[in-house]
C-alpha cells in the first residue's frame, strides 16, 4: 500500500510505534475495524473494505460513523463531466451521491476552503502513470491561476480533462499529459481554455 514502509509495519509489530490510522491498517489487513480497535466481533471483513485509501488524508464515507470535527465531507462524482455539470447546476437532482471525507488539517495546511472542493473518479489514461484511471482526485476551485507544471481540471468546449499547464508568451498555454506517447502536448489560446481548478489530492489503490 502506497505510503507504508516495511520498517513502519515492523515497528507496529514489535510495539515501538502505534499506527496513526487504524482504518488504513484494517483495510490493508482485510480485517474488521471494530475487531482491530476494540477486539470485538469477527476478525474477517469478508474482503470488502469500507474505504478506498492511499494515505491518511481522505477516505470514502462509512455511513455507520458520524462526521467528527476533524473531518470535512465532500461529494465524490463518478466522472469529471458529472462534477463540472454539478458546478453548472445542470446535473440530474436524483443523481446518487457518494461522500468522501477529508482531514480538516490537510485543508487548513493548504489554505483550502472546503466549499471550493469537488472530487471525481478519473476515467481515462491521459495522466497515467502518475494519476491512473480509477484514481480519485480532489480539485480546489479557488486555485485557477496557473502555477507552471501543476495539474488542473480544464474544459475546452465540452471536453473536460486533467492536464498540466504552462504559461507561454502571447497569451497562450501549453497543455501537457503525463502520458505523452498517447496524448502529445498541445498549445492553445488561453481564452479557449476554462480552468476549473487545481488538483491538490490524488488517491488510488496499488495493483
Amino acid at each position: 500500500m502506497g505510503n507504508i514502509s516495511r520498517a513502519a509495519v515492523s515497528k507496529w509489530e514489535n510495539g515501538t510505534n502505534k499506527p496513526k490510522d487504524l482504518d488504513l491498517l484494517a483495510h490493508i489487513l482485510r480485517v474488521d475495524i471494530n475487531w482491530l480497535r476494540y477486539n470485538k466481533g469477527a476478525m474477517e471483513s469478508n474482503g470488502v473494505s469500507k474505504y478506498k485509501l492511499n494515505n491518511n488524508n481522505s477516505k470514502t464515507s462509512d455511513i455507520s460513523t458520524s462526521l467528527n470535527d476533524s473531518e470535512v465531507e465532500v461529494v465524490l462524482y463518478k466522472s469529471i463531466e458529472l462534477a463540472i455539470n454539478n458546478e453548472a447546476q445542470t446535473i440530474n437532482p436524483n443523481y446518487k451521491k457518494e461522500q468522501l471525507r477529508f482531514s480538516r488539517s490537510l485543508l487548513i495546511k493548504q489554505n483550502i476552503d472546503e466549499n471550493n472542493i469537488f472530487c471525481f473518479l478519473v476515467n481515462d489514461n491521459g495522466m497515467k502513470p502518475v494519476i491512473p484511471k480509477g484514481a480519485i482526485v480532489a480539485v480546489n476551485k479557488g486555485k485557477q491561476q496557473i502555477n507552471d507544471g501543476s495539474v488542473y481540471a480544464i474544459c475546452q468546449s465540452d471536453f473536460c480533462r486533467l492536464r498540466r499547464l504552462y504559461r507561454l508568451s502571447n497569451n497562450r498555454i501549453r497543455i501537457v499529459s503525463y502520458n505523452s506517447l498517447e496524448y502529445p502536448d498541445e498549445i492553445e489560446d488561453s481564452e479557449k481554455i476554462k480552468i476549473i481548478g487545481k488538483v491538490f489530492h490524488c488517491a488510488f489503490e496499488l495493483d
